[in-house]
């Protein structure tokens, strides 16, 4: 008898929305990601066509041949940032070893291409002071600690997902991974990085469907609005502290949250 057991994990990007198993991982990230921080799925679909000054990478997971979820990273040019936007997985495979898998997957596909990567950012939503934050940010939250990112500690204001999502809009930090674990960042290099989030990628994304003037002239204000608190902020600042956080799971088990066994 053979005793063993193997699965694979995959990840294939999407180019189009034909594509085989886009609309089974499109289907799991509706279901699982809250209104907060979802983005509207045609609006995916309208940007997977698309490029400008960012471009959007989208992905199905696999867990051997079976679909279990759904990714999107973007990617802003002109900084050379990539942004990882959604990890969505089945409810029962939302276990840290999974996601930390998907992870992996992800920057190795990016390391294999032509992509030249200054930064890799995620933001973590800090509502309450962190205590009363979505479920993805609390799983995030655990796995940029084992992939090595550091907050910057410095309040930002995550931009609004259009102007009829009132929840999206939100106090939150940055997390940033670069290739030497630095312990701090210039505060024009911050704002550099947050000028492009805010306008290389917010605002030209919802430039294409808020096509009433009114309309895009009232979220260009509330743009300008988030990145005037951000530069308020740090106003007497030379450089934002970046802050690693001790990580548990290094030097110790992996815990599954629904199950508290071992992984």
């Amino acid at each position: 008898m053979n005793d063993k057991l193997e699965h694979k994990f995959a990840i294939k990007r999407i180019f189009k929305e034909t594509d085989s198993g886009y609309n089974q991982a499109i289907r799991i990230y509706n279901d699982t990601t809250p209104v907060e921080i979802k983005t509207n799925t045609n609006e995916i679909v309208h940007w997977l066509n698309k490029e400008g000054c960012f471009k959007i990478m989208v992905f199905v997971l696999y867990l051997d041949e079976e679909v279990i979820g759904f990714s999107m990273i973007s990617y802003i040019v002109a900084k050379k940032i990539v942004i990882i936007d959604y990890l969505a997985l089945k409810s029962q495979y939302r276990i840290n070893s999974v996601f930390f898998s998907y992870i992996g997957l992800l920057q190795n596909y990016l390391q294999k291409s032509t992509i030249d990567v200054s930064y890799y950012i995620t933001e973590i939503s800090n509502k309450g002071n962190g205590k009363n934050i979505d479920k993805e940010s609390k799983i995030f939250k655990k796995l940029i600690c084992l992939e090595g990112f550091g907050k910057i500690n410095s309040i930002y204001h995550t931009p609004p997902l259009g102007l009829t999502n009132h929840e999206s809009e939100f106090e939150s930090f940055l997390y940033i991974k670069t290739n030497d674990n630095i312990k701090q960042i210039n505060r024009e290099t911050y704002l550099d990085i947050v000028r492009a989030i805010y306008y290389d990628y917010f605002y030209e994304w919802y430039k294409d469907f808020l096509l009433e003037s009114k309309d895009l002239k009232e979220y260009r204000q509330r743009i300008d609005n988030g990145f005037n608190l951000v530069k308020k902020n740090i106003a007497d600042n030379l450089s934002c502290e970046i802050i690693y956080a001790e990580c548990p799971f290094i030097n110790g088990p992996i815990i599954d949250e629904k199950t508290h066994g071992l992984i």
